[in-house]
Protein backbone atom coordinates (compact mmCIF):
# COMPACT_ATOMS: atom_id res chain seq x y z
CA UNK A 1 0.00 0.00 0.00
CA UNK A 2 1.30 3.46 -0.90
CA UNK A 3 -0.27 6.53 0.68
CA UNK A 4 0.62 9.59 -1.36
CA UNK A 5 -1.89 12.38 -0.93
CA UNK A 6 -2.28 15.61 0.88
CA UNK A 7 -0.33 18.49 -0.59
CA UNK A 8 -0.77 21.84 1.10
CA UNK A 9 -2.41 24.04 -1.52
CA UNK A 10 -2.80 27.04 0.75
CA UNK A 11 0.13 28.50 2.63
CA UNK A 12 0.09 31.19 5.26
CA UNK A 13 0.06 31.97 8.95
CA UNK A 14 -1.95 29.53 11.06
CA UNK A 15 -4.42 32.13 12.35
CA UNK A 16 -5.10 33.35 8.82
CA UNK A 17 -6.02 29.89 7.50
CA UNK A 18 -9.68 28.88 7.24
CA UNK A 19 -10.45 26.17 9.78
CA UNK A 20 -12.19 24.14 7.07
CA UNK A 21 -8.98 24.08 5.00
CA UNK A 22 -7.03 22.85 8.02
CA UNK A 23 -9.68 20.25 8.84
CA UNK A 24 -9.54 18.90 5.27
CA UNK A 25 -5.75 18.61 5.49
CA UNK A 26 -6.04 16.67 8.75
CA UNK A 27 -8.71 14.37 7.28
CA UNK A 28 -6.51 13.54 4.25
CA UNK A 29 -3.25 13.11 6.13
CA UNK A 30 -4.29 11.73 9.51
CA UNK A 31 -7.72 10.11 9.40
CA UNK A 32 -7.43 8.65 5.87
CA UNK A 33 -3.89 7.30 6.39
CA UNK A 34 -4.81 5.82 9.78
CA UNK A 35 -7.86 4.05 8.35
CA UNK A 36 -5.98 2.81 5.27
CA UNK A 37 -3.06 1.47 7.31
CA UNK A 38 -5.47 -0.37 9.57
CA UNK A 39 -7.51 -1.77 6.67
CA UNK A 40 -4.50 -2.85 4.58
CA UNK A 41 -2.16 -3.70 7.45
CA UNK A 42 -4.37 -6.31 9.09
CA UNK A 43 -4.48 -8.69 6.10
CA UNK A 44 -0.76 -8.15 5.49
CA UNK A 45 0.00 -9.17 9.07
CA UNK A 46 -2.26 -12.22 8.79
CA UNK A 47 -0.59 -13.48 5.59
CA UNK A 48 2.87 -12.61 6.95
CA UNK A 49 3.97 -10.29 4.15
CA UNK A 50 3.25 -6.92 2.63
CA UNK A 51 4.49 -3.39 2.45
CA UNK A 52 3.31 0.07 3.43
CA UNK A 53 4.87 3.28 2.10
CA UNK A 54 3.74 6.54 3.66
CA UNK A 55 4.85 9.47 1.53
CA UNK A 56 5.29 12.33 3.90
CA UNK A 57 7.30 15.49 3.67
CA UNK A 58 10.45 17.00 5.07
CA UNK A 59 8.03 19.55 6.53
CA UNK A 60 7.12 16.80 9.03
CA UNK A 61 10.60 16.91 10.58
CA UNK A 62 9.83 20.11 12.45
CA UNK A 63 7.49 23.07 12.62
CA UNK A 64 7.57 25.63 9.84
CA UNK A 65 6.04 29.08 9.58
CA UNK A 66 3.27 29.19 7.03
CA UNK A 67 2.91 25.40 7.16
CA UNK A 68 1.81 24.77 10.74
CA UNK A 69 -0.90 22.19 10.09
CA UNK A 70 0.86 20.67 7.06
CA UNK A 71 4.07 20.09 9.03
CA UNK A 72 1.98 18.66 11.87
CA UNK A 73 0.14 16.13 9.73
CA UNK A 74 3.31 15.11 7.89
CA UNK A 75 5.00 14.61 11.28
CA UNK A 76 2.08 12.35 12.20
CA UNK A 77 2.60 10.28 9.04
CA UNK A 78 6.33 9.85 9.66
CA UNK A 79 5.81 8.87 13.30
CA UNK A 80 2.99 6.50 12.35
CA UNK A 81 5.22 4.80 9.77
CA UNK A 82 8.03 4.38 12.28
CA UNK A 83 5.64 2.98 14.88
CA UNK A 84 4.08 0.55 12.40
CA UNK A 85 7.53 -0.56 11.27
CA UNK A 86 8.35 -1.42 14.88
CA UNK A 87 5.07 -3.27 15.37
CA UNK A 88 4.92 -5.12 12.05
CA UNK A 89 8.51 -5.86 11.00
CA UNK A 90 8.62 -9.19 12.84
CA UNK A 91 5.34 -10.16 11.15
CA UNK A 92 6.89 -9.85 7.67
CA UNK A 93 5.34 -6.49 6.84
CA UNK A 94 7.72 -3.80 5.62
CA UNK A 95 6.89 -0.18 6.43
CA UNK A 96 8.71 3.00 5.50
CA UNK A 97 7.85 6.64 5.98
CA UNK A 98 9.39 9.06 3.52
CA UNK A 99 10.26 12.59 4.62
CA UNK A 100 10.12 13.68 0.99
CA UNK A 101 11.73 16.75 -0.52
CA UNK A 102 10.00 19.35 -2.67
CA UNK A 103 9.05 17.60 -5.88
CA UNK A 104 8.33 18.90 -9.34
CA UNK A 105 4.57 18.39 -9.31
CA UNK A 106 1.73 20.36 -10.90
CA UNK A 107 0.68 21.58 -7.44
CA UNK A 108 4.17 22.92 -6.71
CA UNK A 109 4.38 24.53 -10.13
CA UNK A 110 1.05 26.30 -9.53
CA UNK A 111 2.32 27.51 -6.15
CA UNK A 112 5.67 28.72 -7.50
CA UNK A 113 4.37 30.43 -10.61
CA UNK A 114 7.40 31.94 -12.36
CA UNK A 115 9.61 31.64 -9.27
CA UNK A 116 12.77 29.62 -9.95
CA UNK A 117 14.02 27.31 -7.19
CA UNK A 118 16.83 24.82 -6.92
CA UNK A 119 16.71 21.54 -5.03
CA UNK A 120 13.40 20.36 -6.47
CA UNK A 121 13.34 16.60 -7.08
CA UNK A 122 11.85 14.49 -9.84
CA UNK A 123 8.89 12.58 -8.33
CA UNK A 124 9.85 9.39 -10.19
CA UNK A 125 13.26 9.41 -8.51
CA UNK A 126 11.68 9.93 -5.08
CA UNK A 127 9.33 6.98 -5.70
CA UNK A 128 12.26 4.76 -6.77
CA UNK A 129 14.11 5.74 -3.58
CA UNK A 130 11.02 5.04 -1.45
CA UNK A 131 10.60 1.55 -2.91
CA UNK A 132 14.33 0.88 -2.59
CA UNK A 133 14.15 1.70 1.13
CA UNK A 134 10.90 -0.16 1.83
CA UNK A 135 12.73 -3.21 3.19
CA UNK A 136 15.09 -1.03 5.26
CA UNK A 137 12.44 0.94 7.21
CA UNK A 138 11.35 2.68 9.29
CA UNK A 139 11.95 5.94 7.44
CA UNK A 140 14.00 7.70 4.81
CA UNK A 141 14.80 11.35 5.34
CA UNK A 142 15.57 13.87 2.63
CA UNK A 143 17.46 16.43 4.70
CA UNK A 144 17.82 20.08 3.72
CA UNK A 145 21.46 19.46 2.78
CA UNK A 146 21.07 17.64 -0.55
CA UNK A 147 23.80 15.05 -0.10
CA UNK A 148 23.33 11.29 0.13
CA UNK A 149 25.60 11.11 3.21
CA UNK A 150 23.36 13.51 5.13
CA UNK A 151 20.24 11.62 4.05
CA UNK A 152 21.75 8.35 5.27
CA UNK A 153 22.91 9.87 8.57
CA UNK A 154 19.49 11.38 9.30
CA UNK A 155 17.75 8.14 8.32
CA UNK A 156 20.07 6.02 10.52
CA UNK A 157 19.52 8.35 13.50
CA UNK A 158 15.74 8.02 13.25
CA UNK A 159 15.99 4.21 12.95
CA UNK A 160 18.24 4.01 16.01
CA UNK A 161 15.79 6.17 17.95
CA UNK A 162 12.88 3.86 17.02
CA UNK A 163 14.90 0.79 18.04
CA UNK A 164 15.89 2.42 21.36
CA UNK A 165 12.27 3.29 22.13
CA UNK A 166 11.27 -0.24 21.14
CA UNK A 167 13.72 -1.69 23.68
CA UNK A 168 12.46 0.61 26.44
CA UNK A 169 8.83 -0.18 25.60
CA UNK A 170 9.53 -3.94 25.66
CA UNK A 171 11.20 -3.62 29.07
CA UNK A 172 8.31 -1.56 30.46
CA UNK A 173 5.55 -3.66 28.93
CA UNK A 174 7.24 -7.04 29.34
CA UNK A 175 7.26 -7.70 25.58
CA UNK A 176 9.91 -9.53 23.60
Amino acid sequence: YVHNAGAATTLGPFLDMPVETMRDLVARNVIAVMEACSNFGRPMRIRGRGGIVLMGSGAGLGGQPGLAVYSGVKGFMLNLAESLWSELRHAGVDVVGIAAPMMDTPTLRRSLGDTKMTGIYDPAEVVRTALLHLGNGPSYVYALDPSEQVFERETAARKERVLAVERVSAALLGGD
